[in-house]
């Protein structure tokens, strides 16, 4: 039960989604994701349907550099101004976007005027529609521009359509949400491509090609419309918006319900050969091969609520959990990243968080265990960060690695070709999902091959504990590196994580009948009172605060003391690496 504060507005006894959605505005500038299981690219598709294919994000597909592409459908009617202005650089509400039901990840964007509802459908497409074997295939995404409705009373001509634009993805992402996606001026494509035909053809279809013959993007084959291709101007001869060096194509239907034409992306260049195989099998089939995969990956929901908002946000974060998967080229193994475009690399604690507390809760046991394995093959190769490092240096590598910590076989990191910054409760989080996968899943073939490395890393939590003469308080984990700050403090973040890591192993020792169990249960305990001591102390040192109720609080430190003098508190993140997460 939840009590009101005093004076507070009288709660809802029963809340819903169409409530919230009245405290909660929808997110600005967004994109989504569309991509293929355990492959290393994806495509992203902003808020106005403009598709980013950028296959080099990460040191992992470096190979692919500058082999992106930037297709944008843009709506062809009067009025139609705001890309021409560029009003198309922040959100104005002004498309619509969802998803088509059925188990193939389709999105669609709304285009909508005096009575005319253009649309765009669009899906990432593994040929075949098989699973990725290297990780790196040809991966392609398929664009349908359609005349969804046409409302009574509709003036438009006989022709309809859309003008396709063609560039380099040239933006950037960042955190703050009203500077979360920032474009260059400069879009041009950084190669010369030319139209493989003066017209469409039914026959051959439409491809803009570079040099080799390579296709950057086309019109299948089969279609009914008119195409008109414009180049852009020279450089040093452009128009006076700075930006637009657009690849133009103008595609014309029947101003008729139900037309449409279709679009095959390839996220990078591929020959005419592959092109046209792939194209002349068509839309239609590309996406029944497709609703079959997702069919095979996607389990029934194992949650059902009354809001169907809800149950579609748990299947979309399934997908994304899928999506967000790689094979690395050069190894085989298997990771999980974080994100499809700003987050490209694997923080392994929200990371660990995914696996555990979304999709291992959800019944996927046997995903979850494809990509715990990396963390078990690189247990031991990393040293703990305890020292201080700048942006992008955050590697605790041997060189730089002179603080309390050494390197230690229990130890558990991400691999270092996939790690952004390590975090010292990396290795709490990672127990942690090995642990509750053991606890949750219950086979017995995993819990037995695993446990080897469940007890090394309890190991080095017992060992880290005993660490002397690291200028913080003693029988708790050293001053580390525990979040992108990069300070080394006796963080509760790191602490914590690492605490319900070995509690999480003691249940699961407990479960196994494996006969150190009680020696870690004693170290669990022991590491709690010792820390709980210490947290108490710290907050003693730190001024009060007044509750709603009026009574005085003490702030809540979100690390331990340095001798008599607090360590960093002032930190931003009260739950991610604060005080909350005890």
């Amino acid at each position: 039960m939840i009590t009101p504060m005093p004076n507070s507005p009288k709660l809802d006894a029963h809340p819903t989604f169409a409530k919230a959605c009245e405290q909660w505005p929808d997110i600005d500038n967004i994109w989504t994701p569309l991509g293929w299981h355990n492959h290393i690219q994806n495509f992203n598709v902003l808020w106005n349907g403009s598709v980013f294919g950028m296959p080099d994000l990460s040191a992992r597909s470096r190979k692919w550099k500058e082999q992106g592409v930037r297709v944008t459908p843009l709506p062809i009617w009067p009025g139609w101004v705001g890309y021409e202005v560029g009003g198309w650089m922040r959100d104005d509400n002004s498309v619509r976007q969802g998803w088509n039901p059925g188990p193939a990840p389709v999105l669609w964007s709304e285009f909508v005027n005096n009575g005319l509802v253009l649309k765009s459908e669009v899906f990432a497409f593994l040929p075949g529609g098989r699973e990725s074997k290297t990780g790196e295939e040809p991966l392609f995404a398929w664009m349908r521009l359609s005349i969804a409705e046409k409302m009574e009373g509709c003036v438009h001509g006989k022709l309809a359509g859309f003008y396709v634009v063609v560039e380099k993805p040239a933006a950037t992402v960042g955190m703050t949400r009203g500077i979360n996606v920032s474009f260059d001026e400069d879009t041009r494509y950084p190669r010369p491509l030319r139209p493989s035909a003066k017209s469409y053809s039914k026959r051959d279809g439409f491809m803009l090609l570079e040099r080799g013959d390579r296709v950057r993007a086309g019109i299948a084959p089969g279609q009914a419309c008119q195409v008109t291709y414009t180049a852009p101007p020279p450089r040093g001869k452009d128009p006076i918006w700075g930006h637009r060096h657009w690849h133009k194509l103008m595609i014309q239907m029947e101003n008729r319900e139900g037309a449409s034409v279709d679009l095959l992306i390839p996220i990078v260049p591929v020959d005419r050969k592959q092109f046209r195989a792939v194209a002349r099998e068509g839309y239609e089939s590309a996406l029944k091969q497709t609703a079959a995969f997702w069919r095979r990956r996607i389990k029934r929901p194992t949650l059902q609520l009354p809001e169907e908002s809800i149950n579609a946000c748990v299947l979309n974060n399934i997908r994304f959990s899928h999506m967000l998967t790689e094979r690395d080229p050069g190894t085989g193994d298997l990771c999980k990243v974080n994100g499809s475009w700003a987050y490209n690399s694997l923080w392994a604690t929200p990371g660990s968080m995914d696996l555990t507390m979304m999709m291992d809760t959800l019944g996927y046991h046997d995903f979850v265990e494809s990509y715990l394995d990396v963390f078990c093959k690189e247990q031991g190769t990393s040293t703990p960060p305890g020292l201080h490092h700048h942006w992008g240096q955050c590697d605790g590598s041997e060189k730089e690695q002179k603080g309390a910590f050494a390197r230690h076989p229990g130890y558990f990191s991400p691999p270092d070709r996939y790690k952004a910054i390590d975090w010292l409760t990396d290795n709490g989080a990672i127990l942690y999902a090995m642990s509750m996968h053991g606890l949750l899943s219950g086979n017995k073939r995993f819990i037995q091959q695993r446990l080897p490395n469940i007890v090394r890393s309890c190991e080095w939590i017992r060992d880290a504990r005993a660490t002397k003469d690291h200028g913080g308080c003693p029988g708790i984990l050293p001053p580390a590196v525990n979040s992108d700050l990069c300070d080394v403090i006796q963080g509760v973040w790191g602490i914590g994580w690492n605490y319900l890591g070995l509690r999480k192993a003691v249940k699961l020792l407990k479960r196994a009948g494996h006969p150190r169990a009680s020696e870690f249960a004693r170290e669990m305990r022991d590491y709690r009172d010792t820390f709980l001591q210490a947290y108490r102390h710290a907050t003693e040192q730190l001024p009060t605060w007044t509750d709603a109720r009026g009574k005085r609080r003490r702030m809540a430190p979100t690390a331990l003391l340095k001798g008599a003098k607090p360590a960093v508190i002032g930190h931003a993140f009260a739950l991610d690496s604060g005080p909350l997460f005890l």
